[in-house]
C-alpha cells in the first residue's frame, strides 16, 4: 500500500462521525491522527470513543503536534475561513464544512493561501448526488427554470 495520510478533524460535534466514517472507507489509506475541539469533554468523549490519541483544545498546537497531510474542518461556520487558510499555511490540504466561507474577501484570502502554499482547499457538497438535484439539473438542462 502507498502512503497513508494523516489527518486531523477539527471539531468533534454531529458531523464528525461522518468524517470517522468516510476515513474508514479508506482502507488505511488515511487514517485519524488527531482531533480539535475547545470543549473539552465532546472532545474526549469522542476520541474515547473513536480511539484518537491526539487529542487537543488548541487549533495552532494541533496543527504543530500532529502535522496532518488533510485537515478536515467541522468547526462552527465563523471559524473555517481562518482555520482553512491557518491549515494550507502550515502544509495540509483541507476539507472544509460547508458553508465554506462567508464573504468573497474570505474566498480571496483562501485563493491566495493556496497560490502560496501550493495546497489546495475544498468544501463538501454531499447533496450533488441527491434525486432532488438531479431534477433540478434535469429542469434546467431542458430549460424550464
Amino acid at each position: 500500500m502507498s502512503q497513508a495520510y494523516r489527518a486531523l478533524l477539527v471539531g468533534t460535534g454531529s458531523v464528525a462521525d461522518s468524517h470517522v466514517r468516510a476515513i474508514e472507507h479508506t482502507r488505511g489509506r488515511v487514517v485519524l491522527a488527531g482531533a480539535v475541539d475547545i470543549d473539552a469533554d465532546r472532545l474526549k468523549t469522542f476520541c474515547s470513543r473513536h480511539k484518537v490519541a491526539a487529542v487537543h483544545t488548541d487549533y495552532a498546537t494541533a496543527l504543530a503536534s500532529v502535522r496532518p497531510d488533510v485537515v478536515l474542518v467541522a468547526a462552527p461556520p465563523a471559524l473555517h475561513a481562518d482555520m482553512t487558510v491557518a491549515a494550507l499555511d502550515a502544509g495540509a490540504w483541507v476539507l472544509c464544512e460547508k458553508p465554506y466561507c462567508a464573504s468573497l474577501a474570505e474566498l480571496d484570502r483562501i485563493d491566495e493561501a493556496e497560490r502560496r502554499t501550493g495546497r489546495f482547499a475544498a468544501c463538501v457538497f454531499q447533496q450533488r448526488f441527491a434525486s432532488s438535484t438531479a431534477h433540478l439539473r434535469r429542469l434546467a438542462e431542458e430549460g424550464l427554470l
